[in-house]
């Protein structure tokens, strides 16, 4: 059974040397962590091979790429137990640069929490995953605060939020209360009274406060053509004739005189 776990320690070894290659170290026997993680005092005085590995770790960039020129970077340190993957195996996180203890503690607890969820497998690739992870998110948090205070981010921010607020609107539509449509019908009342009176000012800024005749007579005199006179709100109807026009000119009263006489001669013969 001991032949059994050597041999799936080994073969995983392997695995992480082709992953990993040069990143991939053997850690000598002074620069040993003093104190290991997620194990207990029984497990931690004994391992299954004088060998101990290290892995740094660091967040990734846009292309998947580690950037080792970022503010915060994690060592992974491990070993195998006699009786691992049965076991918890021997781990300790150590920071690079840039985190505080409360980090490495943080770290720590959720490389033992993966620890619990994969034993009886072959786990190393997987915890050195869980600390790549926690670096990212850790990454990311630090870049959203730097931009936070950032003018244009803030601006773009807001117009993300007011381009959802007007979408949703469009999406559901206004809520008609009578209230709202009250207020409604008092704006469009007062815009359509607003263009009423302008349209009256308009057009008494166009005739001036002239009768029809008034207005006929005008362009007479500067010796225009005119069919037929503009209205004006105060003029009478133009079937109404003024009092100081004669109803008749005097070739219409001479005909007038001449048909009366005409139909009195008849009347006499008769």
């Amino acid at each position: 059974m001991e032949q059994q776990y050597e041999d799936e320690q080994s073969m995983e070894i392997e695995a992480l040397q082709s992953i990993f290659m040069d990143d991939l170290r053997v850690v000598s026997e002074g620069s040993r962590p003093g104190t290991w993680n997620c194990c207990s005092a029984s497990s931690a005085s004994q391992t299954s091979s004088s060998d101990v590995y290290a892995v740094e770790v660091w967040p990734q960039s846009d292309d998947g790429m580690k950037d080792e020129n970022a503010e915060f970077g994690v060592e992974f340190i491990f070993a195998h137990t006699p009786s691992y993957p049965d076991e918890a195996p021997l781990v300790h996180v150590s920071s690079i640069r840039g985190l505080s203890k409360q980090h490495m503690e943080e770290c720590a607890r959720q490389v033992c929490d993966a620890i619990e969820e994969n034993m009886g497998m072959s786990m190393m690739y997987t915890l050195v995953s869980v600390v790549q992870e926690w670096l990212n998110g850790l990454d990311m948090e630090k870049q959203e605060a730097s931009l936070a205070d950032d003018p244009a981010v803030l601006e773009n921010k807001r117009r993300e939020e007011e381009e959802a607020r007007i979408a949703a609107l469009r999406a559901h539509g206004h809520q008609v209360t009578p209230e709202a449509f009250a207020s409604w019908k008092k704006a469009f009342e007062d815009e359509m009274r607003e263009k009423a009176d302008g349209f009256k000012r308009e057009k008494k800024g166009t005739y001036g406060e002239v009768t029809g005749k008034q207005w006929f007579l005008q362009q007479q005199a500067k010796g225009e053509d005119v069919d037929e006179a503009p209205r004006s709100e105060d003029d009478e109807d133009f079937s109404i004739i003024d009092e100081e026009e004669d109803i008749f000119d005097d070739d219409d009263d001479d005909d007038l005189l001449d048909q009366l006489e005409d139909q009195l001669q008849v009347d006499d013969n008769e």
